[in-house]
């Protein structure tokens, strides 16, 4: 009989698990069609109007943030953090990703809190056309919640409106963003969504950029209550200001940190990649143009290795290890001698006035060529634009954006 009830036991336990693998890929593929179909979304047809006046401490943060750069079409972004289901409660790691447009201005973020081994809930949270909802699963398969409504619209937008400043271009544009004087530090803007609008004001440090973003949004029990975010540890990415990750302790991974071989100084104008082995072919910055209109960030390295004693390998790594304790560059290599090389890195010391004398080279540097393809193009009234466009992707400066970096982690947390 005891055999009996442990069979039947296991039998319960391996269905439930089939369950619930099924319906995770379920949950996955939904979220990459929802997705796919933020992407897919045509611009707007209404003229981009001529620039406006903005209040001083907006016009201030636009040049500090963007200056002259196209205007990023969408932005995905992976991250790291932890998670409180209610203040005071018990900080739960989360991973997640997200996707932004920006016109028409939406997002689309998946995350997955673990709350004990096996035990996890996913969320998905969107905001589409002016229209939010969220849905909140635990282990994929028994529903929590699946909000919508004009609360839910509101909170969506929001977010959006707060994690603009990942991609500030879409802060001014004016025909879905407009600012409003307040005072000397503050200044209230409103996202227009759809039918709709939210505002929030936003209030700039003596550095010029953005410490603090507060509004009134619906919470759980459907009334309005003070919210608040504060965006900290500033740096230039691909052209921009925005904020990142060094004041929440939270780490950043360089991938490919020698540019995919390049700053070996193994390439040039004269190699070749085969198409179907190696993914460099056809990407535009390892065309032979690209290649040699890049040589000066080559030639850089060159200059520093005869002064150390080092391979131009080794210099990139050192490099990106001695500019923060929380950067951690992760080359990949399938020969030994490799490995060898660039663990050989840790030994090199670059001091203050190598890093100075570095960066103020790579500050006369232009990088030349996209880093990748442009996956999933759409057209759209004669407008082109990628599915996936960089921006917190890229690297804080020239040389690591030669070598492109692959996620800049954040706490979203904060925003929830």
């Amino acid at each position: 009989m005891v055999w009996l009830v442990v069979f039947c036991v296991l039998l319960l336990v391996a269905g439930l698990g089939i369950v619930i693998n099924v319906n995770r890929l379920r949950f996955a593929r939904r979220v990459a069609q929802e997705m796919r179909a933020l992407v897919a979304q045509p611009p707007s047809s209404e003229p981009i109007p001529a620039p406006v006046e903005l209040p001083p401490p907006v016009a201030r943060y636009r040049d500090l943030a963007i200056g002259a750069r196209a205007p990023v079409h969408t932005l995905r972004v992976q991250h790291g953090g932890t998670f409180r289901m209610k203040p005071g409660a018990k900080a739960l790691p989360i991973h997640g990703t997200q996707l932004f447009t920006a016109d028409p201005p939406g997002f689309v973020w998946t995350g997955r809190v673990r709350m004990a081994p096996g035990v996890w809930i996913d969320v998905r949270d969107m905001a589409a056309a002016g229209e939010g909802s969220m849905r909140v699963l635990l282990d994929d398969t028994f529903p929590l919640a699946d909000a919508r409504g004009p609360h839910i619209d509101q909170g969506s937008a929001l977010r959006l409106l707060a994690e603009m400043v990942w991609y500030p271009t879409s802060l001014f544009d004016t025909r879905t963003v407009t600012w409003s004087a307040i005072d000397a530090t503050h200044a209230r803007a409103t996202l227009r969504a759809g039918n709709g609008a939210v505002s929030g004001v936003f209030e700039f440090g003596p550095d010029g950029l953005p410490q603090r973003m507060s509004a009134e949004r619906f919470m759980d029990k459907g009334e309005r209550q003070p919210w608040s975010g504060v965006y900290r540890d500033w740096r230039t990415v691909a052209g921009m200001r925005v904020p990142t990750c060094e004041a929440l302790g939270i780490g950043f991974v360089p991938w490919s940190p020698l540019g995919q071989g390049y700053l070996t100084g193994k390439l040039d104008v004269g190699t070749t990649f085969d198409p179907k082995t190696d993914l460099r072919a056809g990407l535009p910055r390892m065309s032979p143009a690209n290649l040699e209109a890049n040589r000066p960030f080559v030639e850089l390295l060159a200059r520093v290795t005869k002064q150390k004693g080092a391979t131009p390998a080794q210099i990139a790594l050192a490099w990106l290890l001695a500019r923060k304790p929380w950067i951690v560059p992760i080359p990949g290599t399938r020969r030994i001698d490799q490995l060898e090389e660039n663990l050989g890195a840790v030994d090199v010391q670059l001091t203050p006035a190598d890093l100075g004398q570095i960066e103020t080279a790579l500050g006369k540097l232009e990088v030349h060529g996209e880093r990748r393809r442009a996956y999933g193009r759409k057209e759209h009234a004669g407008d082109r634009r990628n599915a996936v466009t960089t921006a917190p992707r890229a690297a804080p400066s020239p040389l690591v954006r030669v070598a492109s970096v692959r996620r800049c982690p954040r706490r979203v947390a904060a925003w929830r």
